[in-house]
């Protein structure tokens, strides 16, 4: 006869009690809290964003890079032209950079140099990278600064002094509009940048310097100073009269010059000089003479 199953002892293992709910008093108290917490976060927020704390001081604006663009546009563009102080916890950061990069000085191929950084609690630092100069345009008594696009992008104040650079007086009338943010006509500023590289060396010359000058009746002309000669290179178009001309002007020049070419006078003796290269010659000069007689026509291929 079988029995029942003995039934082992052991040690019982108590179940986890399960975790005691809040009340619903406490978890309101805890919303109560946090939304206590928030509203103050927020006040806190509102007062700096209002209070003088993080305004940008008077003197606060530190500009690195500025060579040839005016504190002036630049508070302009940063909005900071005005008489109110600017908390600078507010400031659209990203908005203020484009305005900054728009500027004409700023050289748009390199626009992550220029940058805008804030330093609190009262600062505010901008570093420009401006575009580089090439050439002086000269019109009237506004000088120009011009980049290798051929962008006009500053204007000399009239006290500044000389920046070293090549000068073309443009004497031409429609030049007399000409505004910083315009662009040469390229024509022009390939011809000017050749010409403006001649000198008294390379032209076999015994001038003392050199002055370029565009006028509308003659184009491109070089004065050789003190009181030698004119030379007309004259108007360049893309299509019709390229700028890549200059350089078989200059070697008939300097060819003239050095009397190099059959029958060529002293360089003193030299008045104007035309410079027309085709295949048979390479234009007309004449000479400071009160004889009477024909223009002499220098020959020969550059």
């Amino acid at each position: 006869m079988s029995g029942l199953p003995v039934r082992r002892g052991g040690t019982r293992v108590p179940r986890p009690r399960p975790p005691a709910r809040a009340s619903a008093a406490h978890r309101a108290a805890e919303r109560i809290g946090a939304t206590v917490v928030l509203v103050a976060a927020l006040v806190a927020l509102a007062g700096l964003t209002t209070s003088g704390a993080f305004s940008l001081a008077p003197d606060g604006l530190e500009l690195d890079g500025a060579h040839y663009t005016d504190v002036a546009a630049v508070r302009q563009a940063l909005g900071l032209d005005g008489t109110g102080r600017v908390n600078l916890l507010t400031l659209p950061t990203a908005s203020l950079v484009a305005a900054l990069r728009a500027l004409p000085a700023v050289d748009p191929a390199r626009a992550d140099g220029t940058t805008l950084a804030v330093a609190l609690p009262d600062r505010l630092v901008v570093t420009l990278q401006e575009r580089q100069p090439i050439i002086t345009w000269k019109v009237g008594n506004a000088r120009f600064l011009v980049d290798v696009s051929g962008t006009v992008f500053a204007r000399l104040a009239a006290a500044a002094p000389d920046p070293g650079l090549p000068v073309v007086d443009d004497q031409r009338s429609a030049s007399a509009g000409l505004v910083v943010g315009d662009t040469l006509d390229p024509s022009d500023l390939a011809a000017a940048r050749q010409l403006a590289a001649l000198t008294p060396a390379f032209l076999d010359s015994t001038a003392r310097s050199l002055a370029l000058t565009v006028t509308d009746e003659e184009g491109f002309t070089l004065d050789a100073a003190p009181g030698l000669w004119h030379a007309v290179f004259g108007v360049y178009t893309i299509t019709l009269r390229p700028p890549t001309l200059v350089a078989a002007q200059a070697q008939c020049l300097a060819s003239l010059l050095g009397a190099a070419m059959p029958g060529a006078p002293p360089e003193r003796s030299l008045d104007v000089i035309r410079l027309a290269p085709t295949d048979a010659r390479c234009g007309t000069y004449t000479l400071r003479t009160a004889l009477p007689g024909p223009t002499a026509t220098p020959s020969g291929k550059p």
